[in-house]
C-alpha cells in the first residue's frame, strides 16, 4: 500500500494505491478504478495528480 500526501501540507493524506504484486490498483473517484506500473504517474500538483508518494507499506512475507 503506498499512502500519498499533499505537496502544500504532508500531514494530509490525499490517496491510496493498494499493489497486487504487479500493477498498483488505485480507485478514482466514483466509480473509475485503473491500474498503474509506476506510484510516480499519479505524482504531482496538477488536479488529476495526488501529491508525493510519502509511506510504503507491506506485508510480512511468512
Amino acid at each position: 500500500m503506498a499512502i500519498y500526501v499533499e505537496l502544500e501540507d504532508v500531514d494530509s493524506y490525499s490517496h491510496v494505491a493498494i499493489s497486487d504484486g504487479l500493477h498498483w490498483k488505485s480507485k478514482l473517484g466514483k466509480g473509475q478504478d485503473i491500474a498503474h506500473d509506476s506510484l510516480d504517474l499519479l505524482e504531482g500538483d496538477q488536479a488529476d495528480e495526488y501529491g508525493i508518494v510519502a509511506i510504503i507499506l507491506r506485508k510480512a512475507i511468512q
